[in-house]
């Protein structure tokens, strides 16, 4: 990753060639430096709690679920070039993240009173019933089935009954 420096050793082989060998960089870029500040920032309790609305006597407090992903990895090395020079060295770096939100309930606080209520998906309800009763409904069919099927042994030998005239 460019700012990212480390040491770099080069050593000769037998067979003539050169071998480089990059140790564990000695201090992380600012792009890093950024990516993991700006992940910092985003998941903390800001994020999850949300500012409380007031109306008369009740105040509720948002909550959500906060999921984040980062990834990043470096490399280098050499190989064969395309031209004539024969050695090539490369290297590269490259990372990526993400991250998604939901709302999951909300803290309702009424006088005397603090109650937590769930905020639930239909949608995900309906589809994950829908798929399991398709799948039960798969299952027990096949599972009717198998009694009712000859097996390959059975009608390989029926076959050769029939063919031997018995």
């Amino acid at each position: 990753m460019e700012g990212m420096t480390g040491t770099t050793s080069v050593t000769g082989r037998p067979d003539g060639r050169n071998e480089r060998t990059l140790t564990t960089p000695t201090a992380p870029s600012d792009a890093v430096r950024q990516t993991l500040g700006r992940l910092l920032e985003t998941v903390g309790a800001g994020s999850v709690f949300a500012a409380p609305v007031v109306r008369e006597d009740v105040t509720v407090i948002p909550c959500a679920e906060v999921m984040v992903g980062l990834g990043m990895g470096q490399g280098s090395g050499t190989g064969m070039a395309s031209d004539s020079t024969g050695q090539s060295e490369g290297s590269g770096a490259g990372g990526g993240g993400g991250g998604t939100t939901r709302p999951v309930a909300a803290i309702v606080i009424t006088q005397g009173q603090v109650r937590v209520e769930p905020i639930v998906d239909a949608t995900k309800v309906a589809l994950a019933g829908i798929t399991t009763l398709a799948f039960m409904g798969a299952t027990l069919l096949r599972i009717s089935r198998m009694g009712r099927e000859t097996p390959p042994q059975e009608r390989t030998a029926r076959r050769l009954m029939k063919a031997l005239g018995r």
